[in-house]
């Protein structure tokens, strides 16, 4: 049997005579030899006990699909499963992450600001109403009246939003408003000056690892990519994962943060280059380094490649498609070839061409 296996490896003219691969292929039988001789139980009898064992398994792995009170390979939760999404209104705290290792508690500092606004910014939908209040021409008056240029008066806005946002919040629920919950109030508020750092997380099926932690090992899930705009532009963002945040707020809601290095991908730039459906980045080069927080479920993993092309410092940018995850779309349309007011009619069998 190995002396046949290995003709049919490594003859040159193997296709010719052996015909299609699948027919002739052993590769699947051979991983499986180690397999098969544990079976054996009796030394006088070893093809009985191969076979035997064999059946055996088969039987078992059927029945073991109809078992719902134990455990088994097809009913065990994944390697990269995901947590049970919090029933929460706000979408901000119903992130599908499940953090791995052990928590570092670290404090905000000077990111605070940066991070109120950011989550803030980013649950849009449920806070329209209060940030027209921040747009509106009365709030941007009243900042020139104080002497603050037309420059600096975006800048102004975001950091005086997040305080105005919880004291108009604080008084309606002090008047008992219906329009404030447990989640508006808790978002109002913001986090807590205390969060738990991790290195490594699982994001709707995908693991990600920090850049320093992935530097240990000889996989790569550090790197990260995702989608926005600059100068009114649709751009994507690539760069690396350095730290992953569970932040704390009131009624025990969570929001997972990923604070990432953003690499320039400016395509008006020379720090990126394009071409034949290849993108390549030179690293050397940071962009938005005073805001790089983006939210953990808006974070898509990409892999990167050395361009010996170009130099130690480009990279070729690698989108895969994981196991087990499916970009399926929400919403789509069925478009008729006919037109709904035509009808569709045969042809006859006697106007069918000949065979």
């Amino acid at each position: 049997m190995f002396v046949i296996t290995l003709s049919a490896h490594f003859w040159t003219l193997k296709v010719l005579l052996g015909g299609p691969v699948n027919p002739r292929w052993m590769f699947g039988t051979e991983r499986h030899m180690g397999l098969y001789k544990s079976y054996v139980s009796n030394m006088a009898r070893p093809d009985g006990s191969i076979a035997e064992a064999f059946v055996v398994d088969e039987a078992v792995t059927f029945l073991s699909i109809y078992i719902f009170e134990l455990e088994t390979r097809y009913s065990k939760p994944e390697r990269n499963w995901d947590i049970h999404v919090p029933n929460h209104q706000m979408d901000v705290f119903r992130s599908c992450v499940r953090p791995l290792g052990a928590a570092s508690t670290q404090l905000l500092r000077g990111w605070k600001n940066t991070i109120k606004w950011y989550i803030l910014n980013n649950s849009v939908d449920v806070i329209q109403e209060y940030l027209k209040c921040l747009i509106c021409s009365d709030h941007k008056n009243t900042l020139v009246e104080r002497g603050i240029s037309q420059l600096d008066i975006g800048i102004k806005q975001r950091e005086e939003f997040p305080r105005w946002f919880k004291k108009k919040v604080s008084e309606m629920q002090m008047q008992k408003s219906v329009k404030v919950n447990d989640d508006l109030y808790s978002l109002s508020q913001g986090p807590l000056e205390r969060y738990s750092s991790y290195q490594s997380c699982i994001v709707n099926g995908v693991r990600f690892y920090c850049k320093e932690y992935d530097n240990t090992l000889r996989t790569q899930c550090s790197g990260v990519c995702t989608e926005g705009d600059h100068d009114n532009d649709d751009v994507v963002y690539y760069g690396v994962l350095i730290e992953i945040m569970q932040l704390s707020f009131l009624f025990d809601r969570k929001v997972f943060l990923f604070r990432c290095k953003w690499y320039n991908s400016n395509p008006k730039g020379r720090s990126i280059y394009m071409n034949n459906n290849l993108t390549s980045i030179n690293t050397s080069t940071d962009w938005y380094s005073n805001e790089p927080f983006i939210l953990a479920t808006q974070a898509q993993q990409v892999f990167y490649l050395l361009d010996m092309k170009r130099g130690s410092n480009w990279i070729f940018v690698q989108k895969v498609n994981h196991h087990f995850v499916f970009d399926i779309p929400e919403k789509y349309e069925l478009v008729s070839e006919q037109p709904d007011n035509d009808v569709f009619q045969e042809e006859e069998s006697f106007q069918l061409p000949p065979f």
